[in-house]
């Protein structure tokens, strides 16, 4: 197979909301982001030119940027979560999302630990689900959730060898603390901070005792909660026998963490000294780091640094967000609702 940069390969149409779908389930193999121009990659493809999970023939694409600046991005979910520096506002972002609107046990338990965390009272499950929910999302209006709060909360809820063996007796070891995921969620889309880190790591070197889901909703919130400390962690569990069954995902959040202005493929062999090969050429100070972030392929890392620069009354550092071309980073750099390419 040719190599994913080279001119052998074959180019296909792929419309912009085909690109984000592929961005959003990891399926691009290669792309290189161009803040002047746009994007170029490649992608796995069936006969069809349908996109192919893992193999097939790898066919590239581009995509202008005056395309990219017309997508209806209000209209997406995926854009409607963003950065938050407030752990509330994080967690009330994900109530509102797709996944959380379904009448399941795990997401009234989640909805019910977001109660006990406002003070509220948690209804019996005889409560419509509906308005458990908007209860969720009333509570979090205006409140205000330390971290220290959370944190003691996910360690009380921490399972250890005996609960977790009568779960697995009873085959219900999926429902084990599921209600803890809605933190990790919200973690991920909350403001770097080592404390959130630390509680996110907690659950992954909990994992003899955990769900394989809750460890697995773990090691993708730490990489994209975006503390570059948590590179050395995420290394580190590549080793680990234990982890064999995550190593897609640890991959795809070292690759959030460490790629820059293109994305950096998965690796196929020795992972470890693949990604470890990587980190010598990653920047060694923050604000070099911010300068890398400002320009990588993951619009979230752009969306990190405008809020963080912003917070730091940086705002001559944002001129060059303030076009950005995905709708949300431009925004909140202070550029305009419309730009032509």
């Amino acid at each position: 197979m040719p190599d994913a940069n080279s001119s052998e390969l074959n180019e296909m149409r792929l419309s912009v909301a085909d690109f984000w779908d592929l961005y959003a389930t990891g399926d691009l193999v290669t792309y290189r982001r161009d803040p002047a121009t746009g994007y170029t990659g490649s992608l796995y493809v069936e006969e069809d030119d349908s996109p192919a999970m893992l193999l097939g023939e790898q066919k590239r694409f581009t995509l202008a940027r005056l395309e990219l600046l017309k997508f209806p991005y209000d209209d997406e979910p995926m854009f409607g979560l963003g950065i938050h520096n407030e752990l509330a506002k994080a967690i009330a972002g994900i109530i509102t999302m797709p996944l959380m609107a379904d009448d399941t046990t795990p997401n009234r338990d989640q909805l019910g630990l977001v109660l006990r965390l406002c003070d509220q009272p948690v209804p019996g499950p005889d409560s419509p689900y509906g308005n458990l929910r908007q209860q969720a999302v009333m509570a979090l209006h205006g409140a205000s959730i330390p971290l220290e709060k959370a944190a003691t909360l996910m360690g009380d809820l921490m399972p250890g060898e005996e609960e977790y063996e009568s779960y697995q007796e009873a085959g219900t070891v999926s429902l084990l603390c599921a209600e803890r995921e809605i933190l990790l969620k919200a973690y991920a889309f909350c403001t770097t901070d080592p404390k959130i880190t630390e509680q996110i790591t907690a659950v992954i070197d909990n994992h003899e005792h955990e769900d394989a889901i809750t460890v697995q909703t773990a090691i993708w919130a730490l990489g994209r909660h975006n503390d570059n400390a948590a590179i050395d962690s995420l290394l580190g569990l590549l080793r680990r026998d234990a982890f064999g069954f995550h190593q897609i995902t640890i991959q795809e959040a070292l690759q959030f963490l460490c790629s820059k202005r293109e994305l950096i493929p998965i690796a196929g062999e020795n992972e470890w000294k693949y990604w470890g090969d990587r980190k010598q050429r990653l920047p060694d100070n923050p604000a070099a780091w911010a300068e890398c972030d400002a320009e990588s392929v993951f619009w979230e890392k752009r969306l990190r640094v405008v809020k963080q620069w912003k917070a730091a009354g940086e705002e001559s550092r944002l001129e060059r967000l303030k076009m950005d071309e995905v709708l949300p980073v431009r925004l909140a750099a202070g550029g305009s609702e419309k730009l032509t390419a």
